[in-house]
């Protein structure tokens, strides 16, 4: 688990598919302006799905990345240390979908396929009177070659906690596109945003993929993977894993999700995913990664919260 200090100050690290710091003040002060319209005014390219998909705009408001700590050095505040992705298409790159199909289709030629109905509503209706989608699964990575030889990507990123980043846009739009400090605590809160979005995720698309024999690939950073609890992969006996290849081959077979964690590098790069081959349970159980409080401690903190010592306390009780 990532410990984090409420002195911290989180800002904005790639913003536009740009590096922050390579930009010229110019071009900061104007993105601080294009940041507070709206996506269908501002129209800038996404340079992360642009790879593989031509035209491709940024549909986040903001247009922020990625995220990093701010620090004090030299008498300026610069960001710094570990990249977080705070936008799903940051996660997406054309080289890693490759790799994805490479490792879980073992197929190099591959067809990429948007927002897939997969599941039908038992109460709503289309016009002609068929049943109306009730889901759709992000992309599809199809073997051109066996159409039938297929997986899902699932991407998921955190979400910030705190007060607008408005505020921030003020702020370098107000010093002519100099860089600035954060202007108020903000942070990536993985508890408020992975697990509550990826679990049910998890149940519904990927339960469904397992029934249909195919595979669940979630794309993450490791931000998010190293906020997760220990991910237990599926376990082969010795005698099935006699080569790397025969054991890989076997774990591929086992799982029924596939998790991809990547790394966001200098230049607005990703590094190579690296795959863990697990179930939809123990993916749960690393995502939420807690365990039930012991009955004893649990009794004691309500008896603690119920006597009311401390003003903080004393906010929680409400007589009836």
């Amino acid at each position: 688990m990532v410990a984090r200090s409420s002195s911290e100050r989180w800002g904005i690290a790639e913003w536009y598919g740009r590096d922050i710091t390579a930009l010229t003040n110019a071009e900061r002060k104007v993105y601080a302006q294009d940041a507070k319209k709206s996506v269908s005014e501002v129209c800038r390219p996404c340079p992360f799905m642009g790879s593989f998909i031509p035209g491709f705009t940024c549909n986040k408001k903001g247009g922020i990345c990625s995220t990093q700590k701010y620090a004090s050095s030299g008498g300026s505040t610069l960001p710094t240390g570990k990249r977080v992705a705070i936008c799903p298409s940051r996660l997406v790159t054309k080289d890693v979908l490759l790799a994805i199909a490479s490792d879980v289709l073992d197929a190099t030629s591959v067809l990429l396929v948007r927002e897939v109905p997969y599941s039908l509503s038992l109460v709503n209706k289309r016009s002609n009177g068929a049943p109306a989608y009730a889901g759709r699964i992000d992309w599809i990575l199809v073997d051109k070659d066996n159409p039938e030889n297929f997986c899902a990507v699932e991407t998921q990123s955190v979400y910030m906690s705190g007060k607008s980043q408005d505020a921030d846009f003020d702020e370098i739009e107000r010093h002519n596109g100099v860089l600035t400090a954060p202007v108020h605590f903000r942070h990536p809160d993985y508890k408020s945003s992975v697990p509550k979005r990826l679990g049910p995720q998890l149940e519904s698309k990927a339960r469904h993929l397992t029934n249909a024999a195919r595979k669940t690939v979630v794309l993450v950073d490791d931000y998010v993977f190293d906020n997760m609890s220990e991910l237990r992969e599926v376990q082969i006996p010795e005698g099935n894993a006699t080569t790397p290849a025969e054991k890989k081959a076997n774990m591929l077979e086992a799982c029924e999700v596939i998790f991809a964690i990547t790394k966001l590098e200098p230049a607005e790069g990703l590094s190579p995913p690296s795959f863990l081959y697990t179930t939809i349970a123990d993916s749960r159980t690393a995502l939420d990664a807690v365990s039930p409080m012991p009955a004893k401690q649990f009794f004691r903190t309500i008896n603690e919260i119920v006597q009311a010592k401390t003003k903080a306390t004393r906010a929680k009780v409400f007589p009836l």
